[in-house]
């Protein structure tokens, strides 16, 4: 479209006082006129053709034509949208030459414009033009202020849907956009062009992002270092992946860099949110991108190669959300940024893509309040504040006092700072307290849980997220995490292949798949959540069930053993690391009556007496066992 701003091209028959104006081009002109040649000035005729009678039908009267464009104007806003129906009605109907597609954009917007000498000046015009430019062919878009007038006399089955605030390009003022959806041709359309310097269709998300300042200066940091050009943001179901990216791409839209001298957006054609968990198959990848991106697939043509050959020519970044069900397609995102030095990758995952050009940016939960923090500032731990925000949607006026701030800290202790769970546990103070609330997560996982109609099925209880996890391990992997649930506080490699039968492969894919995390000194550690969950699943085999923690009692009872003279001797480094190990499988022993075929190794655990804090649970038991080894 060329940017008419103001007619030169005045009438004595112009509409004066309150005016709808109509702007409309066809999309893609220029490509059209190089696929037909000489016939395009045919199809341009039938186009102009239709147009024009629609208009005159609907008391338009045509202010301006250039090329393939038109600026209309209408006394009533409802005799504009009649007409925009009508036209693309008409045009879809149309018979064009073989393998054409005439696509048809407007935009309309109603507003008080001077008529001077020359014809229409004023913002109006301008707002409506640029309205117009920000659509797509078949795609007519109203302004807020159309909206409202012709909302209760739209033509029979006509809707109107809301497609949010944009900023217009020389508008100071954002303007809400309004799309009509014309029964029996297209609704759906490529996000709209409304910043033509940084478009997006980033959605827009209900609640203010909180936390995670550290996390998105660390990706803005990735995504400014020019080698980086697959970033991965890689963690458990439930730590708020998906939100995480989406906030650090609206920072990416918005942020400039200098070249040349020359302040200009870093990725000027755009960033763009590509859905992946409603897709099934590999083969799916490249047509959502197609689809996020407003890119339009030719038939014959290798969709690959057209994708690869448009991204050559931009500078956008496009963020992938949820990729671990498609793991296998994984290698064309390698394709894409050897094929477009300038096109950046942001992708959410479960599990590492594994691939050498990938960035991967571990995701854990947010900051919480340790157990020995029993006096603190909120304000300090994400977690805190998460459950905060979300609590004053029922009770917008609660302030914690002292006690239950500590009890939502032990929430937050509890969930081990996971967004999902601190979310779904604060949807609990309807009908709990913060004190209620610790103590149901103590009982049950299934407390967990809340209806949110507008979250999917799979993030509105915390099962359904481990669910979703369970399914995507192999039989092995799920054997290996059912026995590493007998594990308290961490453990190491070795313990794991002794107790838990665990392959060195095993243990590498679950911490690929963010089942398993990396600790300090060579540990490896899990969920407290997730832990639970294994161990039901675990439980379900009774036999099985008691081998695995007959074994881990073994294990830690002869480590125990093999460390009795360093202990004795003041070195107690290793033995405090295993604390939780080793409390749990003294614990099964003496419950178990491990003790007469274990009495060498178990003597080591008097050894422990000199550990403040050995007798916290089940006091009486552990001082009997401990005199029958005497």
């Amino acid at each position: 479209m060329n940017n008419v701003a103001e007619s030169n091209l005045r009438s004595p028959e112009l509409p004066v006082g309150t005016v709808t104006f109509l702007f409309s081009d066809i999309e893609g002109s220029t490509e059209l006129l190089k696929q037909l040649g000489d016939e395009y000035a045919t199809v341009l005729a039938d186009q102009r053709r239709t147009l024009r009678e629609v208009f005159t039908r609907w008391n338009g009267q045509e202010v301006d034509t250039q090329g393939d464009s038109f600026f209309v104007s209408f006394p009533r806003a409802t005799e504009a949208v009649a007409a925009a129906v009508e036209i693309q009605r008409s045009l879809a109907e149309h018979t064009w030459p073989e393998n054409v597609e005439v696509r048809v954009r407007m935009g309309l917007h109603t507003g008080e414009p001077l008529v001077a000498e020359e014809g229409y000046v004023g913002m109006d015009v301008h707002r409506a033009a640029r309205i117009a430019q920000i659509g797509h062919g078949g795609q007519v878009l109203l302004s807020d202020t159309t909206t409202s007038l012709i909302r209760a006399e739209l033509p029979d089955g006509v809707g109107v849907q809301d497609l949010g605030t944009h900023v217009l390009k020389d508008i100071s003022h954002p303007e809400r956009i309004h799309q009509l959806v014309i029964p029996g041709l297209p609704d759906e359309f490529p996000p709209l062009t409304s910043l033509e310097d940084r478009p997006n269709n980033l959605p827009v998300q209900p609640t203010p992002f909180v936390g995670r300042m550290n996390e998105l200066v660390d990706l803005d940091i990735l995504i400014a270092d020019q080698d980086n050009r697959l970033i991965s943001i890689v963690g458990a179901g439930g730590m708020g992946k998906t939100r995480l990216a989406i906030a650090a791409a609206e920072q990416q839209l918005l942020t400039l860099t200098t070249s040349n001298g020359k302040d200009e957006y870093r990725f000027p054609d755009g960033v763009f949110y590509v859905p992946l968990a409603p897709l099934e198959r590999t083969e799916a990848i490249i047509p959502a991108i197609g689809k996020a991106t407003g890119f339009q697939f030719y038939e014959g043509v290798d969709p690959k190669k057209q994708i690869l050959n448009y991204f050559r020519r931009k500078r956008l970044l496009i963020l992938l959300d949820n990729f671990e069900h498609l793991i296998d397609g994984a290698a064309f995102l390698t394709e894409i940024v050897q094929a477009a030095q300038d096109v950046k990758i942001l992708v959410t995952s479960r599990e590492k893509l594994n691939l050498r050009s990938e960035v991967p940016y571990e995701l854990r939960g947010m900051r919480y309040p340790e157990e020995a923090e029993t006096q603190f500032a909120g304000e300090l731990f994400s977690a805190v504040n998460l459950f905060l925000q979300v609590t004053k949607r029922f009770h917008p006026d609660f302030v914690p006092d002292n006690e239950e701030l500590k009890s939502i800290g032990r929430v937050c202790r509890l969930v081990e700072g996971m967004p999902l769970g601190v979310e779904l546990a604060a949807a609990w103070m309807e009908v709990f307290s913060p004190d209620g609330i610790a103590s149901e997560i103590q009982k049950s996982l299934d407390f967990l849980e809340a209806e949110v109609r507008d979250a999917p099925i799979r993030h509105q209880s915390i099962r359904a997220v481990f669910d979703y996890t369970w399914n995507i391990l192999s039989g092995g992997e799920q054997d290996v995490l059912k026995r590493i649930s007998v594990f308290r506080g961490g453990f190491t490699v070795e313990a794991a292949r002794k107790v838990a039968g665990a392959s060195n492969q095993q243990l590498l894919a679950l911490v690929n798949k963010s089942i398993l995390q990396r600790g300090s000194k060579q540990r490896l550690g899990i969920h407290t959540l997730l832990r639970k969950y294994a161990a039901e699943m675990l439980s379900q085999n009774q036999i099985e069930n008691d081998r695995v923690h007959d074994s881990h009692c073994e294990y830690f009872a002869q480590l125990l053993y093999e460390r009795e003279d360093a202990i004795e001797g003041g070195d107690n480094s290793d033995s405090l690391a295993e604390m939780d190990n080793l409390r749990i499988a003294w614990k099964w022993a003496v419950q178990h009556e491990k003790i007469p075929e274990l009495r060498k190794q178990l003597q080591s655990f008097n050894s422990l007496l000199v550990f403040p804090g050995w007798y916290t649970e089940g006091e009486e038991l552990f001082r009997w066992a401990v005199d029958m080894l005497a």
